[in-house]
């Protein structure tokens, strides 16, 4: 082992020194540990990489991506840790001199949009249903919850940008390895939080809206979320439980200079992709029933299926994220499962805000209409002639699926139940029920 460090580092002084095209890269492969002369062999004959002298080894080998990553994945399946540092290194000084491919800069995009994107829609929605309703309910408070474990996870992933992560693995400083290991570990636990948080978001809100008083006998849907939150809670516990333990002692999970005993991580993370995708589905399909029941007009209750099915998008970067984590897998490239994690949680996150926001929305967005002749927005007409627009008896109101006659628990939208008695003032008129009014039953989601 000393022998091959000191080779190692012999190797390094002599490329610097410009004598690399004298050296034999037979003498080079010599120096490689005995677990990965297999995987360097293959490497070499796949390339059809030239044995003549180094520089042509490494304008075969360093400019092929495909064969380092071969080369690598061969190497750590086949090595212990410490031999894969020793060949590792010898890589690193063979490679030195050539371009690096590196996504660090796509980390960093993603977790500042991630932080930018959640934090401001989730202030948005406690703005929105304080401004309303005067209070915060479960969904929101579970929603904030989701969020600041999101950026925390954002933080982390960062700081593990600044390490290295977003290159590959086989370009990543070595020193650097343990710490990114550590923080992969902590962002593994806090995903599974995050995803399930919010999603327990999301079936309280279904909860608060669809089986309130005045929606009749919800008893079905009333149980069906309460199943949905016992899966959640027995999701959240397993998965938390097998991540934290997945290799005894724990510290090997970090340290690969410890030998333990692994469980296999790719089939946690595929039974967990899989997992989220019907769970997304459930959520896409759990409401539909409910929808078709609301009072309102066919343009509206398109308007509102719409927005409960963005929940479809979150479904579809799950989906993206498990093909990514087959083809992690193969490579043990980590970049773009952590990246599309980043983008599912927060689409999850963002998803569950947009039905308590719509209300708040439709008052700060002013009335649409649309005519043969022009646009009108909040009573100014775009074309010449406002009086043709007055005129027209076929205009189209699009005031975010327009705005309806009475409040109702989703918010604005459609009028309520027919069974259900509006309060009566003193004078014997019926009014409006507003969010200052008492019946906080009939608040907005």
């Amino acid at each position: 082992m000393m022998f091959r460090r000191i080779g190692v580092s012999l190797f390094v002084a002599a490329s610097m020194a410009g004598s690399s095209l004298a050296q034999s890269a037979a003498d080079l492969i010599s120096l490689v540990p005995k677990c990965a002369l297999p995987c360097v062999t293959n490497a070499v004959l796949t390339g059809s990489c030239p044995l003549t002298n180094v520089t042509l080894l490494s304008d075969c080998l360093c400019t092929n991506v495909t064969l380092q990553s071969s080369l690598s994945t061969c190497v750590q399946t086949s090595c212990v840790f410490s031999d894969q540092v020793d060949a590792g290194n010898m890589r690193l000084a063979l490679c030195a001199a050539y371009p690096k491919e590196s996504r660090v800069f796509e980390v960093r995009v993603a977790a500042i949009a991630t932080l930018a994107v959640s934090t401001v829609i989730v202030a948005m929605r406690c703005a929105a249903r304080i401004s309303i309703t005067g209070r915060l309910w479960s969904d929101d408070w579970t929603a904030i919850l989701a969020t600041v474990f999101l950026v925390v996870g954002a933080g982390l992933e960062l700081a593990s940008a600044e390490l290295g992560f977003g290159m590959h693995f086989w370009d990543v400083d070595v020193r650097n390895a343990t710490k990114l290991l550590q923080m992969f570990y902590v962002v593994e636990i806090i995903y599974t939080w995050i995803k399930l948080i919010a999603k327990v978001s999301i079936i309280m809100l279904f909860m608060r809206v669809f089986t309130g008083t005045g929606h009749g006998n919800n008893r079905w849907f009333r149980w069906a979320c309460y199943a949905c939150l016992g899966y959640c809670a027995i999701s959240l516990t397993t998965f938390t439980f097998v991540i934290a333990f997945q290799c005894q002692p724990v510290e090997a999970i970090w340290n690969r200079f410890v030998s333990g005993k692994c469980i296999d991580v790719n089939a946690i993370g595929y039974s967990g992709a899989i997992m989220s995708v019907v769970e997304d589905l459930v959520l896409m399909i759990l409401p539909i029933s409910e929808l078709r029941k609301l009072q309102i007009g066919g343009r509206k209750r398109i308007g509102v299926g719409i927005m409960f099915a963005l929940a479809s998008f979150a479904a579809v970067t799950s989906m993206v994220r498990l093909k990514f984590l087959v083809q992690f897998s193969k490579t043990f490239d980590t970049t773009y499962p952590v990246v599309w994690s980043l983008i599912e949680l927060t689409c999850i996150i963002v998803c569950g805000s947009l039905p308590p926001m719509r209300p708040w929305l439709g008052k700060l967005m002013p009335p649409l209409t649309i005519t043969k002749s022009g646009v009108t927005w909040k009573g100014k007409s775009s074309a010449n002639d406002a009086t043709t627009n007055q005129a027209d008896s076929k205009a189209t109101e699009l005031s975010n699926f327009s705005r309806p006659r009475r409040i109702s628990r989703l918010g604005n939208v459609g009028s309520f139940p027919n069974h259900y008695k509006e309060p009566v003032s003193p004078g014997g008129d019926e009014y409006p029920l507003r969010p200052t009014d008492p019946q906080k039953m009939w608040s907005q989601t």
